[in-house]
């Protein structure tokens, strides 16, 4: 037998087990990862390209705005998908 329920809404919920928090933990630290990553070698990259402090910090604010639209995508999928069905 399932473990889901279907709640008032009619959306299924699922319980949340050890694999689904760890997955949810990562993408979570994805964005704070990726950042220290790349901040140390901010000054050899810019050097590298031959590009000034502010057009490489261009980088660093598109990565954001990215990973912005990037995390609200399922929710507002799931938000039509209920407000549909």
């Amino acid at each position: 037998m399932s473990k889901s329920q279907f709640t008032a809404s009619g959306i299924e919920e699922h319980p949340l087990t050890g694999g689904m928090l760890f997955l949810l933990a990562g993408l979570a630290a994805l964005g704070a990862l990726s950042t220290n990553i790349i901040l140390p070698s901010f000054p050899r990259i810019g050097a590298e390209l031959g590009i000034t402090a502010r057009e490489l910090a261009l980088t660093l604010s598109c990565f954001f705005v990215t990973f912005a639209i990037g995390s609200s995508l399922p929710g507002l999928s799931l938000i039509a998908s209920a407000a549909n069905g």
